[in-house]
């Protein structure tokens, strides 16, 4: 079958935080990842195509108890019974450094 993304994926297993900005930050486990999206593992949870959601990830820094967040926001492309996909939204800064390097 012919691969439909640009980017490549990586396997993974991250927790990452969803919310939807009004209710409390469910906390789910990211499987695969691209520069442009994710997929991420939740418990049965309806999520509809095309709304915006905000993800934290909590990344351990290598060879320290340091940890990073990160935070991004995310559109569902796809839900189905065991997770949802997302397609990364594009920040102003990400938007600005690309316009300026093309």
């Amino acid at each position: 079958m012919m691969e439909r993304r640009c980017c490549n994926r990586k396997s993974v297993e991250v927790s990452v935080y969803l919310s939807d900005g009004d209710n409390r930050p469910s906390r789910c486990t990211a499987t695969d990842i691209s520069a442009n999206g994710i997929f991420l593992k939740t418990n049965p949870l309806y999520v509809p195509r095309h709304k915006c959601l905000k993800l934290m990830f909590a990344l351990r820094v290598n060879s320290s108890n340091l940890v990073r967040l990160r935070r991004v926001t995310a559109i569902v492309t796809r839900s189905q019974q065991d997770g949802v996909g997302m397609r990364f939204c594009a920040t102003r800064k990400y938007t600005k450094a690309r316009a300026v390097g093309s």
